[in-house]
């Protein structure tokens, strides 16, 4: 035991303690008589008491006793005796304690620091138990890492520094590892992301920082965090500022581990298999080898006290428990030695494969079940854990993750048995869903066919409607909606019953193949069977669908006030990803109604939930549904950006409405012939909003002067629109019509002011109050020369000087260059266009060897001259040309 007057000073500048030190001066400016900073080893319990001491020695003496070396009380009274200046010379323990009050009370108001308390902690107690009464004028600090158990004791527990602030920024963790570090001299760049997750991983552990720091003049940020998985070898230090026995985390641990009794050691090994918190069951299942609960009970309960395990509370029925890393660190090398981590890790496996519901704290203990099934071959762990847990990141993320263990899970070798082939079977279906969701169509088709097949197998008519409902949802995604279809309807001609899962899918086909009151009935019909039984999650899918459907029927608010109690029910059963999907698609509503910022907002957070998660799918279609709401408020570069990020992600599903938005942001462009070669592009594989697309289509086709197309694309549009009831596009048709036949451009802009307010019913509106349909090529100025070659860049016609007309907007590479050889003749006559200037205007962004570019260009070179150009293009050395005598017009 030693003593000083304040001789320890704290050797480093103390960080990130300002509250302990605050919550300490109150403690004693409220009345306390004995504090005791509690905490596990390495807190950081003795700086914040060293701390304190040199704050109070102004106001009055301070007397510091370290008892790490102490066992009896009686060496108590002697050490504070020699603080005092006082000889011990009583015999009994009253007198001794007698002697100490009168000194103490002849001191005055005084602090008296007991460090290290826990080897006499309840010896301490009793001593402080006389001394707090006869001296009431002294302050008593204790660190420890156990409560000394008095009645009018205050005990303040230490927690770790915490990694980030408030807002955000690095916190006091990482100043402790920058300031010790730089202390060390390490002079390397802060990358903060990783001083971070060091800081992390070491928990805010002050001595577990601190023992880090000088490692980073060897070892880059990188390396060190990389390299802590093997904390207990990797931070030592033998520094002259480093405390005596806290020269590793192994040490200091140690020394915690030889105060434990056998049934808290093994209690604290076996722990060290948890990932993360864990509840009293799961402790019951996996400590096994004490007799019953009342023994993990206690040995939790003295793991407690000794600040080794935490304990909180994580709802008002249940307590849970967990560890610092670096203590379960330490408790699995205990573990690995005593040959029982096997054992333990069979027994977490097997109870962690079964827990229902998953809690949010037991999905990281879940995952490594299925992993150590996998690894023990019991196959069917691995699968029971797998599916359940598929089940909970469907709905939350990641994706991937879910992804994985449903591979490791199938992937495992075990015993085959009826039990297993059931398990695996809905493995398959979970690993088809999880495929569906991250838009990789092909790997859940082959998935959903295998599961088809031994569904039928085990004659499970419920399981086959599940496989099934995957299938048809992977063969949509593939474009094969008519191979769903058929599938789905001889399911039921055998009169057998759909699933919820089936009726949904059902009703999604419906959707998009466009027959959207099929599609709404449907809808409602699973949300008034899920009602019946309960099944909030189908309800809510239901009144997903419901709102799809009824929105494209062209009821904007009835469509907005289903999916927003669809987004309430998900966000009330705890499915984030489906309540993202909900909120995009009643942000899309919401722009209809003119709720532009909402809008965004909404479908913003959505975007955001999904791309985190992973689900590519409903990602893609965000960003289309983002693209529109943009396009309706002006932010065309925006709209283009979301929709460029989108296609990578998109499947057959989602692809024609990506493309049809690309073709609108070309459109409000000005870009029509792009936007009407974007629209062909949507239509050729578009399924639902095909009418919408086509009445788009129409209207570039009107802007460019091909009336007659025009019309064609309008009559098939309008076709479509009453055969699926699409009452909003048969409004846009009408709109339409001013475009294509000036002389009613006015009455349908009357009738566009009359329209339920929608973003497509604006856009075309927009449409019909800008200019009229641009000048056609055939129809030169007045002033252009006889003989001249015009071009108009709007409707992308071209007038030979023959006065016959070639239509380019189809023909982009030829379009291209003869607006690059005009450009040349008009800006420099008489000067060539040279071979890499051609193939740069004709093949915008590509690379190519030099010999396959000229060969590029040579060949449309050849086409414009077949074209009619022969006589008046003229090639030299040094490239092509526009003959200089060739008068030029380009409107």
């Amino acid at each position: 035991m030693e003593w000083s007057p304040l001789s320890m000073r704290a050797p480093t500048p103390l960080l990130g303690r300002g509250v302990d030190l605050e919550r300490l001066s109150r403690a004693f400016e409220s009345g306390a008589v004995v504090v005791t900073l509690l905490g596990p080893p390495g807190i950081g319990k003795t700086r914040v008491a060293l701390a304190f001491a040199e704050r109070t020695q102004d106001a009055r003496p301070v007397f510091f006793l370290d008892l790490a070396s102490s066992r009896r009380s009686d060496g108590i009274h002697i050490a504070l005796g020699r603080a005092l200046g006082i000889p011990i010379m009583a015999r009994s323990r009253d007198e001794e304690e007698a002697v100490v009050a009168r000194a103490l009370r002849h001191v005055g108001p005084s602090l008296v620091v007991f460090d290290n308390a826990e080897l006499v902690a309840s010896e301490l107690g009793v001593v402080l138990g006389s001394l707090g009464r006869r001296a009431p004028d002294a302050w008593f600090v204790v660190t420890s890492r156990s409560r000394l158990g008095l009645a009018f004791e205050t005990v303040q527990e230490v927690a770790t520094l915490p990694v980030t602030a408030a807002d955000g920024s690095p916190g006091p963790a990482v100043e402790l590892l920058l300031e010790r570090a730089r202390a060390a001299g390490w002079s390397g760049h802060a990358d903060l992301a990783m001083l971070v997750g060091i800081a992390e991983k070491l928990d805010g552990l002050p001595l577990a920082l601190e023992l880090a720091a000088p490692r980073m003049r060897i070892l880059s940020p990188e390396q060190l965090h990389d390299k802590l998985d093997r904390r207990l070898d990797l931070l030592q230090s033998k520094g002259p500022s480093v405390r005596p026995g806290h020269h590793s985390l192994r040490s200091v641990l140690d020394e915690a581990w030889e105060l434990l009794d056998a049934t808290e050691r093994l209690a604290l090994a076996r722990s060290s298999v948890f990932q993360r918190s864990f509840d009293l069951a799961s402790a019951m299942a996996v400590f096994g080898g004490v007799e019953g609960e009342s023994d993990v009970l206690s040995a939790l309960q003295g793991l407690c006290d000794k600040s080794l395990i935490s304990a909180c509370s994580s709802d008002d029925r249940n307590m849970r428990y967990s560890l610092l890393h670096s203590i379960r660190a330490y408790a699995k090398d205990k573990l690995d030695a005593s040959g029982e981590a096997p054992l333990a890790r069979a027994r977490h496996a097997a109870h962690f494969a079964v827990v229902t519901p998953i809690a949010r704290e037991d999905v990281d203990d879940v995952m490594s079940a299925i992993r150590n099934g996998a690894a023990l071959g019991r196959k069917d762990v691995a699968l029971r854990g797998a599916t359940a847990l598929a089940d909970v990141l469907l709905c939350s993320g990641p994706l991937g993750i879910a992804a994985e263990l449903l591979d490791t899970a199938l992937g495992a070798s075990g015993s085959s048995s009826p039990e297993t082939a059931s398990l695996e079977l809905r493995a398959r279906i979970a690993r088809a869903r999880v495929a569906r969701s991250r838009g990789r169509p092909r790997e859940g088709i082959g998935d959903a066919e295998t599961a088809l097949a031994m569904a039928k197998s085990l004659g499970d008519v419920a399981l086959e409607a599940e496989a099934l409902a995957e299938h048809a949802y992977a063969q949509l995604q593939l474009g094969r909606s008519a191979d769903a279809v058929t599938a789905v309807a001889a399911f039921t001609d055998c009169g057998r019953v759909m699933s919820s899962a089936l009726v949904a899918t059902s009703g999604i086909m419906a959707f998009y193949e466009g027959r959207m009151e099929d599609a709404a009935r449907l809808a409602m019909d699973l949300v008034v069977v899920a009602r019946e039984q309960g099944d909030r999650a189908s309800e809510a899918r239901g009144l997903m669908n419901l709102g799809a459907a009824v929105y494209m029927l062209g009821d904007t608010a009835r469509a907005r006030s289903a999916t927003e109690s669809a987004a309430g029910l998900y966000l009330e059963i705890g499915d984030v990803l489906s309540h993202a999907r909900a909120s995009a698609n009643a942000g899309l509503m919401a722009g209809d109604l003119g709720e532009l910022e909402q809008a965004r907002a909404s479908i913003i957070a959505g975007i955001e939930v999904l791309e985190r998660c992973g689900d590519r799918t409903d990602f893609a279609s965000s960003l289309a549904q983002l693209a529109v709401v943009d396009i309706d408020a002006g932010r065309i570069d925006d709209a283009r950006a979301s929709l460029l990020r989108g296609l990578p992600a998109s499947t057959a599903m989602t692809k024609p409405l990506l493309l049809a938005e690309l073709a609108r942001v070309a459109h409000v462009g000005g870009l029509i012939s792009e936007a009407s070669d974007l629209y062909e592009r949507a239509l050729g594989c578009a399924s639902v909003a095909k009418a919408r697309i086509g009445v788009w289509s129409a209207a570039a086709f009107a802007q460019l002067g091909q009336r007659s197309r025009a019309r064609e694309r309008l009559d098939a549009a309008r076709a479509v629109a009453q055969e699926v009831s699409d009452r909003a596009a048969q409004n846009l048709a009408v709109l339409c019509e001013g475009l294509i036949d000036p002389e009613v451009r006015h009455e349908k802009r009357a009738f566009a002011r009359g329209l339920p307010p929608s973003i497509d019913a604006r856009f075309m509106a927009r449409l019909l109050d800008a200019e009229p349909t641009a000048r056609s090529a055939s129809s030169a100025p007045e002033d252009a020369p006889e003989g001249a070659l015009v071009l108009s860049s709007r409707t992308l016609q071209l007038r030979l000087p023959d006065g016959a007309v070639v239509d380019l907007s189809t023909k982009g590479h030829q379009r291209r260059l003869v607006e690059s050889l005009i450009e040349r003749r008009l800006s420099a006559p008489g000067q060539p266009s040279s071979v890499a200037d051609l193939l740069s205007a004709g093949w915008p962004g590509e690379r190519v060897l030099a010999l396959t570019g000229a060969n590029r260009v040579y060949v449309a070179m050849s086409a414009l001259r077949r074209m009619g150009l022969r006589a008046h293009l003229v090639r030299r050395d040094d490239g092509y040309l526009l003959a200089p005598t060739l008068p030029v017009v380009r409107l």
